[in-house]
């Protein structure tokens, strides 16, 4: 059956509209568990970057004895294999995984 053309930028918007707002590890996102929050964070060589309580952070790469460690000084994220140490502020976030990459 052939959708008629009318429909197609409808059918357009849908996707566009569920594909933003899916949460998913598809589109390159980090997701890491804690006992009380799901952050997804966008990571690079040098770089994490992540919104927590609509507020978006980037943290820069720091020296690390091991695991890779991000930081700017108030906030941090350190993973180490599938573990994860979040800080944001003053709030440390525990039992932290990595879920996907």
């Amino acid at each position: 059956m052939k959708t008629p053309p009318s429909v197609l930028p409808c059918l357009l918007v849908v996707a566009v509209i569920a594909s933003a707002c899916s949460k998913n590890t598809d589109n390159g996102l980090t997701e890491i568990r804690c006992e009380n929050m799901v952050l997804y964070a966008e990571i690079s060589e040098q770089q994490a970057t992540f919104e927590h309580l609509d507020i978006m952070t980037a943290l820069q790469r720091t020296v690390s004895a091991s695991g890779i460690k991000f930081s700017d000084g108030e906030s941090l994220l350190w993973l180490k294999g599938k573990d994860a140490i979040i800080k944001i502020g003053q709030e440390r976030y525990r039992n932290c995984a990595i879920i996907s990459k």
